[in-house]
């Protein structure tokens, strides 16, 4: 069962990526070259979300004015449903996929801990510290790639 979604998921990126390379063959460019090199690359904006999450997840700013951890939240949630529902989607077969999709995952659990954390399930609310450690090590590994690149 497992295997059968895993191999629908696959299958979507690939759909995904044959479409792509079809626009590309027929001159269609969703960014021309010129536009791209302005924009601040989408690792560097989803790494810094997820150490704003962490930061907003913690007791140090967990009396933080509810607006500005609604926002917090609503970014971190953002980056984390890009990460799940655009990048991995396309390139789940790929290890950056796979830790787009645990990462993006992470992201959503935690801008529901910044958002709500009283109301998540006690399950949920147990597991915030291992969360938020695997989190982090998704952020550090995320940054020191970066770093490298």
């Amino acid at each position: 069962m497992a295997s059968a979604a895993a191999h629908r998921i696959a299958n979507c990126g690939l759909a995904i990526a044959l479409f792509d390379r079809l626009l590309v063959s027929y001159g269609i460019h969703a960014y021309p070259y010129r536009e791209t090199r302005t924009l601040i690359p989408m690792g560097t904006v989803v790494t810094c979300c997820m150490f704003i999450g962490l930061l907003f997840a913690s007791p140090l700013l967990s009396r933080a004015p509810q607006a500005l951890r609604w926002i917090a939240a609503a970014v971190v949630g953002a980056a984390g449903g890009w990460n799940v529902f655009w990048y991995a989607l396309q390139n789940i077969p790929q290890k950056w996929g796979w830790l787009a999709l645990i990462s993006g995952v992470l992201m959503i659990l935690t801008s529901l801990f910044i958002a709500r954390p009283t109301t998540l399930p006690g399950a949920i609310q147990r597991a915030r510290w291992p969360i938020m450690v695997a989190l982090l090590a998704c952020a550090i590994y995320y940054a020191q790639t970066i770093y490298h690149l």
